[in-house]
């Protein structure tokens, strides 16, 4: 069996991904932020929690996705600490 690698544009909001992909969808295909960027984001509650499934963390892209806009639309209000 075949497994075709899926690009992040392709995934669907409901699909769940392990770290790797979450730090590509949250830094950018070309410039993933690292595991302990994730970490601290986590932390700091700048970024979802994982699900565990098992030994597991997966997130949700929607979740990711909508981290990412909620930080554009604080970074786009003018006066307001982001």
């Amino acid at each position: 069996m075949t497994v075709e690698k899926v690009t992040l544009a392709e995934l669907k909001d409901d699909d769940l991904v392990g770290s790797d992909d979450a730090c590509r969808i949250l830094g950018g295909e070309r410039s993933p932020i690292s595991r302990a960027t994730l970490d601290r984001g986590i932390a700091a509650s700048r970024f979802p929690s994982p699900m565990k499934i098992g030994a597991t963390n997966r997130w949700r892209v929607g979740w990711l996705r909508d981290c990412l806009r909620e930080a554009e639309t604080k970074r786009s209000q003018p006066g307001e600490a982001a």
